[in-house]
């Protein structure tokens, strides 16, 4: 029981790591999010351009 345990949790780590090492140093999903969301941060810049400074 305890072993399973163990190794569950070795699986968990390494496909943690995986997925951590795939998006930061192979530039994975993170390129797509960033040309996805570019457009509509445009968008929502220009639209309350006026806000900016605050009160």
């Amino acid at each position: 029981m305890e072993t399973q345990k163990i190794v569950l949790w070795v699986i968990i780590g390494i496909l943690l790591l995986a997925v951590v090492y795939t998006v930061f140093f192979q530039g994975g999903s993170s390129s797509v999010v960033s040309s996805s969301l570019s457009p509509t941060a445009g968008q929502a810049a220009s639209a309350y351009s006026g806000m900016v400074g605050g009160c």
